[in-house]
């Protein structure tokens, strides 16, 4: 994927609320006891106060305070939120998402060593968050807002996104599948990151991201729009 498309994935995950229902948090997170998602947003996407580097955060969140919280939020709130979008298919889901992870993040953070990946400790506790959340709906969400590549060449600048074809072929896998598919995919991460977020050898993530690719690959190969690229459709070939 190029940087043009993820630039226009990105966007589409950045369109202002709708609705701003009223969200209560632990009051030991005092940035993220916002009564709407919007203003949520605004900390997530809005200028940096702080600039922090993340081997910095790796060695001060633990023992830190609202300042770390803040550049914590501000650094990886957008690749989580982009990160539970994929998983939970909803973007305001997401966003609950992302508050739960951060609070959580921050009411455990002496638990967090010092040094290690903050960026991988944040990706797991999201991760457990978002599957905890499908866990209780007892269901599968529809993909309203992604959009990826469609079957055409790199050079073609009339590239288009399929939606709702892909959406079906998306909803074969199961959401663990496709947060491992997305992180390969969207965010690029190796699988030595992949193993540090899911605890699993990257030998086993590689056959389960290889294996999620076929299931995916042969979804798609029934959909109208895969039949449309090669010139016909599905009950003449």
């Amino acid at each position: 994927m190029t940087k043009s498309e993820k630039s226009a994935f990105s966007r589409s995950l950045t369109s202002p609320c709708v609705h701003s229902p009223v969200f209560r948090v632990s009051q030991k997170a005092p940035y993220l006891r916002y009564k709407s998602r919007n203003r949520f947003l605004d900390l997530i996407f809005g200028e940096r106060s702080d600039e922090v580097e993340p081997n910095e955060l790796n060695n001060t969140f633990a023992t830190g305070g609202e300042h770390e919280l803040r550049c914590a939020v501000q650094l990886y709130g957008q690749p989580l939120l982009r990160y539970c979008h994929n998983i939970l298919c909803d973007y305001f889901e997401a966003q609950d998402a992302v508050q739960i992870t951060f609070i959580k993040a921050y009411n455990k953070r002496n638990s967090f060593k010092n040094g290690t990946s903050l960026s991988a400790w944040l990706y797991r506790i999201a991760y457990t968050t978002c599957i905890d959340l499908l866990k209780k709906k007892k269901l599968l969400l529809f993909l309203p807002h992604i959009k990826i590549k469609s079957f055409v060449n790199k050079g073609d600048e009339n590239t288009e996104f399929i939606k709702h074809d892909l959406k079906k072929a998306l909803l074969k896998l199961s959401p663990e599948e496709r947060a491992l598919v997305f992180s390969r995919v969207i965010d690029e991460k190796s699988y030595k990151e992949l193993e540090e977020i899911y605890r699993i050898s990257s030998g086993t993530l590689r056959k389960r991201y290889e294996r999620a690719k076929k299931k995916l690959s042969k979804a798609l190969q029934e959909t109208d729009s895969y039949y449309k690229q090669l010139g016909g459709n599905k009950d003449e070939i």
